[in-house]
């Protein structure tokens, strides 16, 4: 087993749930992204989810960070080709591929773990380029996997580099997928309501509400309430609780019922 490896502390804001999905590149600026589904670089051969930076529940943002620090120490660049998918993005997946060992289906209760918030899809560069790897992304067949008897040994080895240090970050991965990761600590489908993220990308809502809406202490409607946000007034959001958005309001941070939000012009 290799050793393991403490996920780093990326923010002293104790605000911060490990539970929330929140933007990966507002703590990890330097991190190469190549979201696949955002472009037509994927077997669909379409555009499958309209915003093109990451999210991901903050406790794995942590853990994906440690990774990131220990292959940086090996001369590797960790890239992420998937991270947050909603919902209505599965099913066009699925529908296209309607493969369950390698599409999760999305129909009658099931659902991917991308979904969840806390599942990466990650390869390896150097110097700018993918290193030598067992396929590229999401090859249905034998070469996807992680018997790596089919493939060279620069490949094997690379991507038993990152096996090893997802691993000890506290990721598990799927054999039918080199590149798929998932956090070992699970996060609730339950919580995953969050239709309006791809309009929200630019990390900006606005109040939509007769009055004001209040924002709480806590995500949820019996906490303190810390503050008002007036109709029509523009808010900077910093990650999604349930049915929460948790926003900056001037000097206020708290959370806002997502209902009452749109996203910022």
């Amino acid at each position: 087993m290799p050793e393991a490896v403490d996920p780093l502390t990326l923010s002293a804001d104790t605000n911060v749930r490990d539970e929330e999905l929140v933007r990966v590149l507002s703590y990890m600026p330097d991190l190469k992204v190549d979201l696949k589904y955002a472009t037509t670089d994927n077997y669909t051969g379409d555009v499958v989810y309209a915003f093109d930076e990451p999210y991901l529940r903050y406790g794995t943002v942590k853990k994906l960070a440690a990774a990131q620090a220990v292959l940086k120490e090996q001369g590797y660049e960790l890239v992420l080709w998937d991270a947050f998918r909603p919902g209505e993005a599965q099913k066009l997946l699925f529908d296209a591929f309607p493969n369950a060992k390698y599409v999760a289906n999305p129909y009658g209760g099931g659902h991917s773990s991308h979904t969840s918030g806390g599942t990466v899809d990650v390869a390896l560069m150097k110097d700018g380029a993918l290193v030598a790897l067992p396929s590229g992304f999401d090859e249905f067949s034998a070469l996807g996997d992680r018997n790596y008897n089919d493939v060279s040994a620069e490949a094997a080895a690379n991507a038993k580099t990152l096996e090893t240090v997802m691993t000890a970050c506290g990721f598990t991965g799927y054999f039918g997928e080199w590149w798929h990761y998932t956090d070992n600590t699970g996060y609730n489908y339950d919580d995953v309501e969050f239709a309006k993220l791809p309009e929200q990308a630019s990390g900006g809502c606005e109040s939509v509400c007769n009055e004001y809406i209040n924002i709480r202490r806590m995500p949820n409607v019996s906490s303190e309430a810390i503050g008002r946000v007036p109709n029509g007034e523009q808010m900077t959001v910093l990650g999604y609780y349930s049915y929460f958005t948790h926003i900056q309001y001037g000097d206020v941070v708290g959370y806002v019922n997502s209902d009452y939000t749109k996203p910022a012009n």
